[in-house]
Formats: C-alpha cells, structure tokens, sequence
C-alpha cells in the first residue's frame, strides 16, 4: 500500500493585450504558455480558481476515473498543507482486468479553462515500490475530446526508470524527462493549452518540459489525478 497526495487544482483562462510581468501562468489564443515571472500581458482580464480538495469538495465534484482508488480517497492534511488529496493504492487489491482498468483515480469536469496545475508530494519511498503517479488533462474543442496530455511520476517502473515523463495525448509514445524532482517534497505539474501553437506545453515546478501537439483544441474540459497500480510488479500497461 502506498499513497499519493496532491493539493489543489488550479485552472486558469484569461484574455490578453500588453507586456508586464505576473505570478500567474495561463495561456491564451493571443499569447503562449508563461511560467512564473515571465512577461504577461497588460490590462488582462484573469479568472483564477483554486480547487482545495475539501471532503465536500471531493464528495460533490469528483468521481472515480477508469477504477476507484483501491485504498480509497479523502482529504487530509500532508506535507504542512491542509485539504489535500490522499488516494491511497493497495497493490495487493488491484482490477481484476489488468492494462487499462489497473489506472486509478479521481477526475473533475471542468469549463473554460486553459490551464491546470495541482503540486504532487514525491515521497522517496516510492523508489522501490513501480509508482505511477499524474496530473491528466482532457482535451476538448467544444464538440469532443480531442487530447489526453499527460505528465506524470514514475518511480522504479520495474527498474527501469525514475523521474517525470509525459504522454503526447494525440500522437501517443511516452517521453522520459532529466528535468530535476524534489524527493520528499511538493512538486508543481502543470498542462497548458497554447491556442496559438494549438500545443498542450507540460511544465515541472516552472520548467517547460515540452510541448505536444493540441489536436485542436479550444479549452480543457476535465482534470484526471490518478495512479497505475502494478498489482506488486506487474506492469503490462505501460
């Protein structure tokens, strides 16, 4: 048994018109994706919202995504943060359907966002353990889902690998990351919609790790955490 924590979603859209410097990331059909600190645009009209896991929060909006967590989930404090996301994955009680029903987790629709962002805690006792864990975003052009870019943690991976690595939600194929991780600590994921590039760019604790293709999207319309449970070391779907 292990557990994955993550606090809050943050989505964000906005529209744009000169130069200056912000604190908040967001993306827009005029202007790419911007990391913290990193010129904005003037006289924007920004609409932030932050999504604290509450256990009414989780009890109204969210869902189980593919398969329910198989420890369960619940809001806890964690990491010197309150109303934080705890889904707790029993290796011993995985889906009895393994590849894709083995992915477990919680989603959330959202509407008119560009960008989310939720900070993943990577425990370091994970190493040893085949981990998986993520931040998904869903795609969507109004008439459909159009993209699922992730970006995700994997540790051990049968020994293969230990790091961030994401997943071209159109094309598909999985690229592995050198950007750092902090052990032991929070990390900040982050999926924005670049509607000029029509690109989903995947940010780590503010580094761009990439960018994939958008399939034409126009917004994000759910947000995934979850985790793939490899039923101690079974790791057929990759």
């Amino acid at each position: 048994m292990y557990s994955i924590y993550a606090i809050p979603v943050r989505r964000y859209s906005k529209k744009l018109t000169a130069l200056v410097a912000t604190l908040i990331l967001l993306s827009n059909s005029l202007a790419g994706t911007l990391p913290f600190l990193r010129p904005e645009t003037a006289n924007a009209v920004t609409n932030y919202t932050e999504i604290p896991f509450t256990p009414s929060e989780l009890s109204s909006n969210w869902t189980p995504d593919r398969t329910t967590p198989s420890g369960g989930y619940n809001s806890t404090s964690f990491g010197g943060r309150d109303d934080v996301l705890e889904m707790r994955i029993d290796t011993t009680n995985p889906s009895p359907t393994p590849g894709f029903y083995r992915t477990e987790g919680v989603q959330r629709q959202i509407t008119d966002s560009d960008t989310v962002k939720a900070d993943l805690y990577v425990d370091s006792s994970w190493y040893s353990q085949d981990v998986r864990a993520g931040l998904w975003a869903v795609g969507n052009d109004g008439s459909g889902i159009t993209a699922y870019p992730i970006v995700e943690f994997i540790a051990n991976n049968g020994g293969a690998y230990t790091g961030w690595r994401v997943w071209d939600g159109v094309n598909g194929g999985w690229t592995n990351s050198a950007t750092a991780y902090n052990p032991n600590a929070w990390n900040t994921l982050e999926i924005s919609l670049n509607k000029t590039t029509d690109q989903f760019d995947v940010l780590v604790n503010g580094s761009l790790i990439t960018s994939n293709a958008g399939g034409g999207s126009t917004h994000i319309g759910a947000v995934i955490l979850n985790s793939f449970n490899n039923a101690n070391n079974d790791i057929s779907y990759n």
